[in-house]
């Protein structure tokens, strides 16, 4: 009676075979292939041409240094005016909880308001859970209060009157918080009614025209 398990083998050997006979060699040639890939929005992308000056400290909480990036007008760019220029703050998204400066669309948005004639300074700032509210409207107070210093508005040639805030998603929400005068802490007092309409470039990262407008800090 042993034949019925070896004819159980046998069965499985020819099996094997005939699925590595299906896998040989020179039935069709191996083809490589390469995936198309497209671009979601071409529009948005960053330009080498703008300079960009990297994580500067603008403020200090419990001995850590919240950081921002500064895109830099090129000299040759158009301005209304000789200077001191309108500055703006640009505040990143994600939740209040995620996201950083650096992340391509608004490295792109910062580069482009910058080739308008605009310093932009691109900041990051406490995220929860870890520092719960207001942790991330204090620093971008805290990065007003900085631009405003002597030392910033000479070097980046700013008008410390003029400093136009915006935000994407919950840095959105911080930003226009954050519509008082940031001189010093304490608490929130009259806010200045003087307000500053920006120049948008001819094309943006989002291939809109309109003006942009700034509003008092």
């Amino acid at each position: 009676m042993p034949t019925r398990p070896l004819l159980v083998t046998v069965v499985g050997v020819l099996a094997a075979a005939t699925l590595l006979a299906g896998c040989a060699t020179g039935t069709t040639p191996n083809v490589e292939i390469t995936p198309r890939t497209q671009v979601n929005n071409p529009a948005l992308a960053t330009l080498p041409d703008i300079a960009v000056i990297s994580d500067l400290a603008y403020t200090t909480d419990a001995g850590q240094p919240q950081r921002l990036d500064v895109c830099i007008p090129p000299r040759d760019v158009e301005r209304r005016d000789a200077g001191p220029h309108p500055a703006i703050i640009e505040v990143h998204g994600g939740s209040w909880a995620r996201g950083d400066k650096a992340d391509l669309g608004y490295r792109a948005v910062c580069q482009w308001l910058a080739s308008a004639g605009y310093p932009t300074f691109d900041l990051n700032y406490r995220l929860a859970p870890q520092f719960p509210f207001p942790a991330g409207f204090d620093d971008v107070q805290a990065a007003v209060r900085w631009m405003r210093e002597p030392a910033q508005v000479a070097r980046f040639d700013i008008d410390p009157d003029r400093i136009g805030t915006f935000g994407g998603s919950a840095g959105g929400n911080l930003v226009s918080s954050s519509a008082r005068p940031a001189a010093a802490p304490g608490p929130p007092a009259r806010a200045s009614r003087r307000w500053s309409r920006c120049r948008a470039p001819p094309t943006s990262p989002a291939s809109t025209s309109h003006p942009i407008s700034c509003r008092p800090s």
